[in-house]
């Protein structure tokens, strides 16, 4: 990655983190301030295998913000709804055009990653509440669990540019299953 990709990445996994946590960030600094960390790693993560799986695939990969979605995502910060699309992994090959299934291959990682750390967080909060470790704790994981749901639901939704409508075209019934899981760790 160059420094330039760096920064791109970091400002938008921080709007990311504070437009999900919202005004948690002053109703209670601290689990704000924590919840936008975890939060920005979960995004980071997202990103990151997006351009591992296209670079795995032979592509060149950076991720790139988008103005629109960039601004999108910080407006979301007043909204019941949350938007989360500040930016993507663009990859290009010259030798070869991207196939639907590479393209629906790097697409689904991003979501899978972040239905993959719901289930991890939410496991790991459970078994921590039959041990009786600390309320804040377990609140805290259950919580970044149901929002990396979120981020998954979020960019399953069929609209380009999100992930979805890669996916969909290449097999409703693995968009489809996803779409499930994702749900699944954002309601639950």
């Amino acid at each position: 990655m160059h420094t330039k990709e760096y920064y791109m990445l970091l400002l938008s996994a921080l709007a990311v983190g504070f437009s999900i946590t919202g005004f948690t960030v002053f109703t209670t600094p601290i689990m704000g301030l924590v919840m936008i960390l975890l939060l920005a790693i979960s995004f980071t993560l997202h990103e990151i295998f997006h351009r591992i799986e296209a670079k795995r695939l032979g592509y060149i990969a950076f991720y790139k913000i988008n103005k629109m979605g960039f601004l999108l995502t910080l407006v979301s910060f007043f909204l019941p709804f949350k938007i989360i699309a500040p930016g993507e992994v663009a990859f290009y090959s010259i030798h070869k055009v991207p196939s639907i299934r590479d393209i629906a291959t790097i697409s689904l990682v991003g979501p899978l990653s972040n239905i993959l750390l719901a289930v991890v967080l939410k496991i790991t909060g459970i078994i921590l509440a039959m041990q009786g470790i600390n309320n804040y704790i377990i609140d805290l994981m259950l919580r970044i669990g149901s929002f990396n749901g979120y981020i998954a639901f979020f960019n399953l939704i069929p609209i380009p540019p999100l992930d979805g409508s890669k996916i969909v075209r290449y097999s409703l019934f693995l968009w489809f299953v996803l779409l499930v899981l994702s749900t699944i760790m954002f309601i639950i």
